[in-house]
Parts: structure tokens; sequence; C-alpha cells
């Protein structure tokens, strides 16, 4: 539907079809957010002023931190490394459910609580939490966490052994 209330059926183009690949989303809670083409059904469009944040606007960067339990309920406190990759705030974190793919900076959660072997509790800074069940990040494919603390040894923590991921900024 345009602006002006006319209605076009467009096919026979990959943007169109079943060939096309999803549609991103940046989304201000989440990061970018990608629907995939078989589970969409509908985008309003509104124009927008300028072309995004500006760099200004994504403030002071650090180095993950939080406290990690295992399955045990031991706690660790330190650095964090999440999957042996992902250390920084602005590195991304991914995961998925029925067919939503979500890539959220690390520096936008405040914990991850893993529910089963590949179903994680994921809550926000500033409030809202997603479950996710699909992705690297989520899953038997993760390769666990390594906390770091301030003094004493770091500690690896296996995926499967991992309960909770509480993150301090």
């Amino acid at each position: 539907t345009l602006d002006d209330g006319r209605e076009l059926e467009l096919d026979g183009t990959n943007d169109v079809d079943s060939s096309n690949r999803g549609i991103f989303i940046e989304d201000p809670r989440f990061g970018r957010v990608r629907v995939d083409w078989s589970v969409f059904r509908k985008i309003d469009l509104q124009s927008a002023d300028g072309s995004g944040r500006g760099y200004e606007e994504f403030g002071a960067q650090w180095r993950l931190r939080g406290t990690v339990t295992d399955t045990s309920g031991k706690r660790h406190t330190g650095a964090v490394v999440y999957d042996l990759d992902e250390a920084e705030s602005w590195e991304l974190f991914n995961g998925g459910h029925d067919g939503v793919s979500y890539l959220i900076p690390f520096g936008r959660l405040s914990s991850l609580e893993r529910r089963s072997g590949s179903s994680v509790l994921v809550k926000l800074q500033g409030g809202g939490e997603l479950r996710l069940d699909e992705d690297q990040d989520v899953s038997k494919n993760n390769a666990g966490v390594v906390v770091i603390p301030d003094s004493g040894d770091e500690v690896f923590i296996p995926w499967k052994q991992l309960r909770r991921i509480e993150f301090t900024h």
C-alpha cells in the first residue's frame, strides 16, 4: 500500500518471493532483528528523520564483567568471555525463536539464564526479556564461558554446566 492509498501486488523477484532471506529491523531495545520470510506477514513503514543514530549516541564500550553461576550453584565473579570469543560490550549475542533471530550487543544484556540444553532466558537492561532457543550462542555448540577474577586463576565453565550470568556495567 502506497502513501497515497494505492495498492500494488508484486511478484517475480526475490524481494517478494520465497527466496527472500528475511527482513532486518534495527530495534533500540535489542539491536538487529531478522524476521524470516516464512514467518513475515506485514510491516508498516514510516518516514524517518536522518539516517539513524550518530556516533556520539553509542557511548563508551567496556569489557564484559559479571557473576557466573554454574549448575552446582558455585558463583564466579570477574571479567567474562562468552562462548570463548565475546568479551566486549559491543560484541553480539546471537539467538532466535520461531523464525526471528536477534543480534543483541552484550552491553544491552542484564542477565542470561540457561533453561535447558538449547534454551536461554535473556533479560535486557531497562527491562524486557526474551526466551531464545536457536543459534550458536544458546545451543550445545556454545564453547562455554571463561571467568577471569580480579585475583586468582581463570575458571572455565562448559556450556552444559552454565546456569546463569548476571552482567555488571
